[in-house]
């Protein structure tokens, strides 16, 4: 008897020790194998080592973008609008070169010369930017995430331009400008459109550099304000090949 009862269950056992002590926690264990096995399956289904289509080696790309700076003096976030054009050489390694050309509008005003005159002076504040990048994007699948990383230069000017009564320019200067280098990463989405042909190219991002002067168009001070060195974008936009 006592041998056979080694085998039978006592009935002060508890079944708490079978049973995970933070069901929740295992939830959420499970879900994320799930997440990773759904993620290698679909990096599988992709095609792999195809880096470069025949016949369109390069690529041009027209975007939208939403640049965000915060103010150096004042410690405000400033959100200004913008757009970027990237051309990018495709070759038959996964790493692609090419250069970007952007240019923020960060404020600007039109005001009449003087009250006697039909004439106008328009003043605007603009942050050019200039930058070669390398592109790493190994899957050529319907959706394609990519990363960037970019060195270039970036500046902010003042622009000023006078009309007459018929709308024609009468002069242009440049009264303010600086500039400073920076470098930068960028990660996104490059999902097919066209057979192929286009596609639609979403981007977020950082850049580091030089604080940049953040020029006045009215009667504030000239460099009463500066930018802080970290800055970031957001983009949305359309990809061609060429």
């Amino acid at each position: 008897m006592n041998g056979l009862a080694r085998f039978l269950p006592h009935k002060h056992k508890s079944t708490a020790m079978l049973l995970p002590s933070d069901p929740l926690k295992t939830l959420k264990k499970m879900f994320a194998f799930t997440a990773l096995m759904l993620t290698v399956g679909w990096c599988l289904g992709q095609r792999p080592f195809r880096f470069v289509e025949p016949h369109h080696p390069h690529s041009l790309e027209i975007s939208g973008n939403a640049f965000f700076s915060s103010g150096f003096t004042q410690r405000e976030n400033i959100t200004n609008p913008g757009f970027e054009v990237t051309f990018l050489n495709r070759s038959f390694h996964p790493v692609q070169k090419g250069f970007r050309l952007g240019l923020g509008i960060m404020d600007g005003q039109t005001n009449a010369v003087n009250a006697t005159s039909d004439k106008t002076e328009r003043r605007r504040a603009l942050m050019p930017q200039a930058a070669g990048l390398l592109h790493l994007e190994l899957f050529r699948g319907r959706i394609r995430p990519f990363v960037e990383g970019e060195g270039g230069v970036a500046s902010t000017l003042l622009d000023v331009r006078t009309f007459d009564e018929l709308d024609e320019r009468t002069s242009y200067s440049i009264p303010s400008f600086d500039a400073t280098l920076f470098y930068g990463w960028a990660t996104g989405l490059r999902i097919t459109m066209m057979e192929g042909q286009g596609f639609l190219v979403l981007r977020c991002g950082n850049r580091f550099g030089g604080q940049l002067a953040r020029h006045a168009i009215g009667d504030e001070p000239e460099g009463s304000a500066l930018l802080a060195g970290r800055r970031s974008s957001a983009s949305i936009g359309i990809s061609l090949t060429l």
